[in-house]
């Protein structure tokens, strides 16, 4: 698996995480899951929950999967591309 890359916006820690799909129908490629801090519930990495908020292709950074909750601008498409996330913009 990827290395995920931590960082605290507003206030809320969000976790961002390059690795294997979770899709079927992307089997053999990687997505980039962009997570927020719950507090008891969703994924749990290390002491700490969190729930996925979006779920990007790594190739293109086009939307796989996108919740309900808004994305900081800091994690866009833009910004995971400097940070070595996503390989180019759609």
């Amino acid at each position: 698996m990827g290395e995920a890359q931590l960082t605290k916006i507003n206030g809320t820690s969000w976790r961002v995480h390059r690795g294997p799909s979770i899709f079927t129908s992307r089997r053999g490629k990687e997505d980039v899951r962009i997570m927020r801090e719950a507090r008891y519930e969703g994924a749990k990495h290390g002491d700490k929950y969190y729930m996925t908020r979006r779920v990007l292709a790594a190739e293109d950074g086009a939307i796989l999967r996108d919740y309900d909750e808004p994305v900081p601008e800091e994690l866009s498409v833009k910004n995971l591309i400097q940070m070595g996330l996503i390989d180019k913009e759609e």
